[in-house]
């Protein structure tokens, strides 16, 4: 009785070794069995290379060149910003890094240009990567970061809204707003109303331009939106992943109400939001994760999660193509996507009244912090 218990025992591990195998190697996406998780599930579909069914939506090759086309890209020194600044720039766009550290900044525009030059055949030679300071838990940041590129450019092609956080605990910037709230919304929010009119231009001259918010599918777990400053600055039951959930919410209404305020002044602008997916990419980092779960616990799971990490999700430079398929190729508006550039239906909290509510809220937050 005993041997035929481990007997089958052994075989049940077996097999869940060969479905988990089959299942990390995208054999199981290949041939469609996959596919049942894509018409209930929009919060997981795409998020995993092995949840990502049907042809590809979007391929580095399908890029356009991009000669006298100026970008912005937030948070460009790393991960998904690097990808993203650095293969706009290889299809020959000027594109304007923002980051927080000057160093880590002005490293990642060499490297981007190092690329450029020792590849046999780049797909531009002309592009060209400006490091340039975004602090976006400073609105004075924000106001001459933007300052600094309407005095060289007029026109703005490309916006793209990549930065983001996750806070280790509450705490206010200076600007008396909850940090995550500001970083990951209302700083974006004010840095797109600043480019507005740069971005209208380029539209008007070349026939498009493009608003990109990077936000997660984490948007399916807000269960509120927290619209005022008060219910933003709450910190008795202030949960940091929970908060992170409602920021990313926060993006796909932006984009929403964006594209409808936009759509009057020119309607070649095209404003959309995008969930990356998993991202092996350093997001995730220790000091996060023993934050949530103690000193013990934490590194180990850290080491854990971050090994499969590396097995089952996206890796960054293929993960940006959803947002560089917003950025260059994109024609529709308000919509949300999901790798790779696949149309999603957003939160059920996603609606036009949350999208306009929202606008109108953060824009009383704004002339508050600024006054």
């Amino acid at each position: 009785m005993f041997q035929s218990c481990c007997k089958y025992c052994t075989y049940i591990v077996a097999l869940v070794a060969i479905a988990i195998g089959l299942l990390v190697s995208g054999v199981l996406r290949d041939i469609g069995a996959t596919s049942f998780l894509d018409p209930g599930m929009n919060n997981v579909k795409g998020s995993f290379p092995f949840l990502y069914s049907g042809p590809p939506q979007f391929a580095f090759d399908r890029m356009p060149i991009l000669e006298e086309k100026v970008a912005v890209v937030t948070g460009a020194n790393v991960g998904l910003g690097y990808y993203t600044a650095l293969s706009l720039t290889r299809h020959g766009a000027t594109v304007i890094l923002g980051c927080r550290s000057s160093k880590k900044c002005e490293t990642a525009a060499n490297n981007i240009m190092r690329n450029i030059s020792s590849s046999s055949q780049p797909p531009s030679r002309k592009g060209i990567a400006v490091p340039m300071i975004l602090d976006l838990a400073s609105l004075d940041s924000v106001r001459s970061f933007s300052e600094s590129i309407l005095a060289d450019y007029s026109a703005l092609d490309m916006l793209v809204l990549n930065a983001g956080f996750i806070a280790g605990e509450f705490r206010t910037t200076k600007d008396g707003i909850e940090s995550q709230w500001q970083v990951n919304h209302v700083g974006h929010h004010y840095l797109y109303t600043l480019l507005e009119d740069a971005i209208v231009e380029a539209a008007e001259r070349a026939g498009r331009a493009s608003v990109t918010a990077v936000s997660s599918a984490a948007s399916f777990r807000a269960s509120r939106i927290p619209f005022r400053l008060d219910e933003v600055n709450e910190n008795e039951d202030y949960v940091p992943f929970v908060r992170y959930g409602e920021t990313k919410l926060a993006n796909v209404l932006f984009a929403m109400e964006a594209q409808r305020r936009v759509q009057d002044r020119n309607g070649n602008v095209y404003v959309n939001s995008v969930h990356p997916g998993a991202v092996d990419t350093e997001f995730l980092n220790e000091k996060s994760v023993v934050t949530f779960l103690g000193d013990r616990l934490g590194p180990l799971l850290f080491g854990i999660a971050k090994r499969a990490m590396r097995n089952i999700a996206w890796d960054s430079e293929t993960a940006s193509l959803s947002q560089l398929f917003t950025a260059v190729s994109a024609r529709t508006k308000g919509r949300y996507y999901h790798p790779i550039a696949q149309t999603v239906t957003p939160s059920a909290l996603a609606t036009t009244e949350n999208a306009q509510r929202l606008w109108k809220e953060t824009e009383g937050i704004l002339q508050n912090a600024i006054a």
